[in-house]
């Protein structure tokens, strides 16, 4: 597991889970800020547009936190209550795992299974460039 989504269910397992209401809340906020990262993955021109597609639709269709502000699915409501955990957050992990499998070469380096190291990556990748003399 990698540590961004290691550090995300540990967060989801250290909220309490004795008001279900509550803690389905933690996990909306939780992906919430997942979404936002990864969308910033997901929107770079190099990243594949099988997985972009499946990524979102796991948020669409599994995620508590809603494209749009829609309210979730009953099933993904259930899910969190029963298992503790999203099963958005669970697919988006698997197919950043597949993502890394495929060793992509982009221009700022090779896409890995963490979403956080993919952005620094081409942080650092873009700051360099603008130091370049035109």
């Amino acid at each position: 597991m990698t540590s961004y989504f290691d550090a995300l269910a540990r967060e989801i397992g250290e909220a309490p889970s004795d008001d279900l209401d509550v803690f389905v809340e933690t996990v909306r906020n939780v992906e919430a800020r997942a979404f936002a990262q990864i969308s910033l993955n997901t929107g770079d021109r190099e990243f594949p547009d099988d997985l972009r597609e499946k990524i979102m639709g796991a948020f669409a269709v599994q995620g508590i936190y809603n494209l749009g502000n829609l309210a979730p699915t009953e099933d993904a409501v259930w899910y969190v209550k029963t298992m503790l955990y999203s099963r958005a957050l669970e697919t988006v992990h698997s197919l950043f795992h597949e993502l890394a499998s495929r060793r992509i070469a982009t221009r700022f380096g090779r896409l890995s299974d963490s979403p956080s190291q993919n952005l620094v990556l081409r942080d650092e990748y873009d700051e360099d460039r603008a130091k370049v003399p035109s």
